[in-house]
C-alpha cells in the first residue's frame, strides 16, 4: 500500500528521491570528470579529477583548464605543471599587460610583448625585454637588465650590475654604477661611464665624455678628445686623436702623444717621452734639439 509517508519506502515520491540522488552520488564517484568538470554554456572549460591528457589523448588525472577560445591555461597532471597563460603574473599587484608576457614580484611589470620582468617593481616596458632585479628596468627593444636597479633603455642594450645603465642602442654596461650612454658603447667596472658613440670605457671610474671613439682605460682615466685614447692610472687625453700612455700622463694638443709616467704632451702632432719630444725630422730633449748628421752622430744644434 502506498505510504506518502513513509521516506524509506522506494514506492514513495520521498523515497524515490532518495533513491535517485544516491544512484547520481554512484554515478560521480565512479566518474569524477563527470562530477568535476564545467564549462561556459559554449565549451567544458576545465576539469578536476579525471581528464583526456591534451598531449597524448590518454586518461590523466589532476587538474586542467582551458580559455573560452580552448586554449590551455593551466595543466597539472602525475608529473608535472604547465601554465599556458599568454599574460602571466605573480605577486601582490603584479601585472603582465604584453603578450606572451610574464612578471614575477610585487609591483612587477611586463609590458612588453614576450617581455619579463622578475623582482620587486620590476619592469619590462620594452618588446622582448628581460627584466632580473628588484627596480630593475628595460625599457629598449630586446633589452637585457640584471642587478638591483639595472637599467637598460637603449634598443639591444644590456646592463648588469647594480644600479648599472646602458642607455645606448646596441651598448653594454658591466658593473655597480656602469654606464653606457651613447649608442654601440661599453662600460665596465665600477662607475666607468662610455658617453659617447662607439667609445669604451674600462676600469674603476674610467670616463669617456660625450665624443665618438673614445677609449679609456684603466682607474680614473678620462677622455674628452673625439679619437682620443688614455690608458693607465689617472691618464688623460683632451684633444682631437691624442693618446695618453702611463699613469698620470696627459695629452692636451691635436693628435699629441704622451707616453711614460706623468708625461704631458702638449705639443700638436708630437710624441713625449720622459722629455723626448720628436716633430717630424727634430728631436728635443732636455731643453736640447738635437740632429743626426752624415756620419750617424747626434748633435746638439
Amino acid at each position: 500500500m502506498f505510504d506518502g509517508n513513509d521516506p524509506t519506502r522506494p514506492a514513495s515520491l520521498p523515497g524515490f528521491l532518495s533513491e535517485l540522488a544516491r544512484r547520481i552520488s554512484d554515478i560521480e564517484r565512479s566518474n569524477p570528470a563527470a562530477r568535476a568538470s564545467f564549462d561556459d554554456g559554449t565549451r567544458t572549460r576545465g576539469y578536476i579529477g579525471a581528464f583526456v591528457h591534451p598531449d597524448d589523448a590518454n586518461p590523466e588525472h589532476g587538474l586542467y583548464l582551458v580559455s573560452s577560445a580552448g586554449a590551455e591555461l593551466l595543466l597539472v597532471d602525475d608529473t608535472h605543471v604547465r601554465i599556458g597563460g599568454t599574460q602571466l603574473a605573480f605577486g601582490a599587484s603584479a601585472s603582465a599587460g604584453g603578450v606572451n608576457s610574464v612578471s614575477v614580484g610585487y609591483l612587477s611589470s611586463a609590458g612588453g610583448i614576450d617581455a619579463v620582468a622578475v623582482g620587486e617593481t620590476a619592469n619590462g616596458s620594452g618588446d622582448y625585454s628581460v627584466v632580473v632585479g628588484s627596480v630593475a628596468s628595460g625599457a629598449g627593444l630586446q633589452s637585457s637588465a640584471y642587478g638591483v636597479s639595472a637599467s637598460a633603455g637603449g634598443d639591444y642594450s644590456s646592463s648588469y650590475g647594480a644600479a648599472a645603465s646602458a642607455a645606448g642602442t646596441y651598448s653594454a654596461a658591466f658593473g655597480r654604477l656602469a654606464s653606457a650612454a651613447g649608442s654601440q658603447s661599453l662600460a665596465a667596472g665600477h662607475g666607468a661611464s662610455a658617453a659617447g658613440g662607439n667609445s669604451i670605457a674600462l676600469g674603476e671610474g674610467a670616463t669617456v665624455s660625450a665624443v665618438n671613439r673614445g677609449v679609456a682605460v684603466g682607474p680614473d682615466t678620462s677622455v674628452t678628445g673625439v679619437n682620443a685614447v688614455a690608458v693607465g692610472y689617472a691618464a688623460t687625453a683632451t684633444a682631437t686623436g691624442a693618446g695618453a700612455f702611463g699613469a698620470l700622463s696627459d695629452a692636451t694638443a691635436t693628435n699629441a702623444y704622451a707616453v711614460g709616467y706623468n708625461i704631458t704632451g702638449a705639443i700638436a702632432n708630437t710624441v713625449s717621452v720622459n722629455n723626448l719630444e720628436v716633430q717630424g725630422a727634430t728631436v728635443t730633449w732636455n731643453g736640447l734639439t738635437l740632429s743626426v748628421d752624415g756620419s750617424g752622430f747626434v748633435k746638439a744644434a
